[in-house]
């Protein structure tokens, strides 16, 4: 089951040219192409993804490409949002210089915000099981299809500093093609519960990324006291909490 604001992203390998040209789904999403793709020889692949407008449950992922005999291989995977609608920050070519495992993909470069998800991918021939490398994590292979493998990972990240992802892989590919894109995360969700917990006169509630809540009766913040936070889960509990007069969290 996917929601607004969702990630689906979704990496088309095949064993002969590239021919992936567009990526649908059941429920009627926008799907658009990380960049256009890239041919390494015995393989290639094409990244696609998708900011869910559309929610329901997600059956069916169909990418158009030519129709022949060579083998080819697909992936979808869903990363829980919310993200941004304008989504890419730093999405660098593909590479296919590396065919030794550990398999390490291009850089993000340095991102733009803290809060944002790195995903890798790879496409390659002949290459058994990948197994995404700390902190890159394995969002999945696809079942082996007889000579074309692909797969995803994905990071969540909480710093501006350059992501660089590996996989490791049962067996040396011949050829290799590695992508890797990152995706702005959008606000988190915060809540102010209780009794008598409100905001007062359209006063702003601005917070970072993290979980706040504020709950019970009479539970205040007094004389223009702020309470500032980085990520984590804070609470300010009492009765009636209440925030007065341009108060801040």
């Amino acid at each position: 089951t996917v929601v607004v604001g969702d990630l689906v992203f979704v990496v088309f390998g095949e064993q002969t040219n590239l021919s992936a040209s567009t990526v649908t789904d059941n429920l009627g999403n926008i799907y658009s192409a990380t960049n256009a793709g890239t041919d390494a020889g015995q393989s290639s692949g094409r990244a696609f993804y998708s900011i869910v407008t559309v929610a329901g449950t997600l059956t069916t992922v169909t990418v158009v490409a030519s129709a022949g005999s060579f083998d080819w291989a697909g992936l979808a995977a869903v990363i829980g949002g919310p993200f941004l609608a304008a989504a890419i920050d730093t999405n660098a070519a593909n590479i296919t210089s590396d065919i030794t495992s550990p398999l390490t993909c291009p850089s993000t470069g340095t991102l733009s915000q803290a809060r944002e998800v790195v995903i890798s991918w790879g496409a390659a021939p002949n290459s058994g099981d990948w197994n995404a490398t700390w902190p890159n994590l394995l969002a999945g292979n696809s079942s082996f299809v007889g000579n074309i493998k692909v797969a995803i990972g994905y990071q969540a990240v909480s710093a501006t500093t350059a992501v660089q992802p590996e996989f490791t892989v049962a067996s040396n590919p011949p050829d290799c093609t590695l992508g890797t894109t990152s995706f702005y995360a959008g606000a988190a969700t915060y809540n102010v519960t209780g009794t008598d917990a409100t905001l007062r006169r359209n006063l702003p509630l601005v917070a970072g990324a993290g979980s706040y809540t504020i709950t019970g009766t009479n539970a205040s913040v007094l004389h223009q006291w702020r309470v500032s936070a980085g990520a984590g889960s804070y609470s300010i509990t009492g009765t009636a909490a209440s925030l007065f007069h341009s108060w801040k969290i």
